[in-house]
Formats: C-alpha cells, structure tokens, sequence
C-alpha cells in the first residue's frame, strides 16, 4: 500500500484553511492567517493565566492552613496541566489533517493525570498509623482537573471548580460536631 507523503504545515493554519492539496495557496500564508494564528496564541495564553490565577487560589487557601503544597505549587500544577492540556487538544491538528496518519493526541492528557499521581505519592507521609498529606495530594489532583478544564476551554467548569474546592476545603476544615470520625 502507497502512503500519502507526511507534509508538516504551521499550527496557525487549520485544516479547513487548507485547499484540497493540503498547501496553503502560492505556499504561504495570507496576513489574515496570521493575524488568527496570533489570536489563538493569545487565547491559549490567557488560559494558561487563567489556569494559574485559579491554582494560586487553592494554593492560597492551603498556605492559610500551613500545608506543605501551597500558592507555587498549585499554580505550576494548574498551569503545566492547561498547557499539557492545550498541546494535547490543538498540538497536533497539521498532523491529523494528513491523509493516512492516525494519532491519539488525547494520550497527553491521558499522561497528566497519570504523572500527577506520582507528585501525589510524595506528598503523603505514613507515621505511627497517622498519615498526613492526603487533602494536599488530592487538592493537587483537583488543581490538574482545573487546569485541564482551562485549558481545554471550559473556563466555567474551571472557575467553579476553583471556588468549590476552596469552600470544601474551608467548611470541611473546621471541627464539626455532627461529623464524628472514627479514631484509633
């Protein structure tokens, strides 16, 4: 079976832009293209922003209570998860636009949630039958969850989830009497 030549095109040129060939006409780009590339980058930019400012949020709240991830870590995890997010789901378009190439792109994603598990797995101490740093290792995997939702521009879903995290955080925090835990 014969396949179709791999041709890589710029990212800021989307399959529908392309002709049936799969070349821009007289092999560039007009300035219009690059002017919306431009305004993609800048959107995919402000989610990133976006991403941090929620993570610095939960991490704001984590530092009040002097836990050991606080506003630098939430926002480095919020905001690598919006750009593994954003690679993942625009990364590759001049790829699939090709004939006969097939990709998963999906699979990053994919990835961030699996590789948070590990930065998750440091944060928990086990200690004398008292383990300590399991809300901050969940808060972490929640703060990826943010920043993917950004990310994959869900902004709402993103911006919820950030106000809900830290309520729950907060209420559930306090000593509840009508919330009896069992003890050792």
């Amino acid at each position: 079976m014969r396949m179709a030549p791999l041709r890589m095109f710029p990212p800021s040129i989307s399959p529908h832009e392309r002709p049936a060939d799969g070349l821009p006409e007289h092999g560039h780009r007009q300035p219009d293209d690059r002017m919306t590339g431009l305004i993609l980058q800048l959107e995919y930019s402000a989610r990133i922003l976006l991403a941090a400012v929620c993570g610095a949020c939960i991490g704001y709240e984590r530092t009040n209570r002097l836990k050991t991830a606080g506003i630098r870590t939430h926002v480095i995890v919020s905001l690598a998860a919006a750009l593994m997010m954003i690679i993942s789901k625009y990364g590759f378009s001049d790829i699939l636009a090709v004939h006969n190439v097939g990709l998963d792109p999906s699979r990053i994603a994919a990835g961030v949630v699996t590789a948070i598990g590990f930065l998750g797995a440091g944060i928990i101490f086990v200690h004398n039958q008292s383990v300590s740093g399991l809300t901050t290792a969940a808060g972490i995997w929640a703060t990826v969850g943010v920043g993917m939702s950004v990310g994959g521009g869900q902004y709402l879903i993103g911006i919820f989830s950030t106000i809900l995290l830290i309520i729950v955080q907060w209420v559930l925090h306090r000593d509840f009497k009508w919330i009896r835990t069992p003890t050792v």
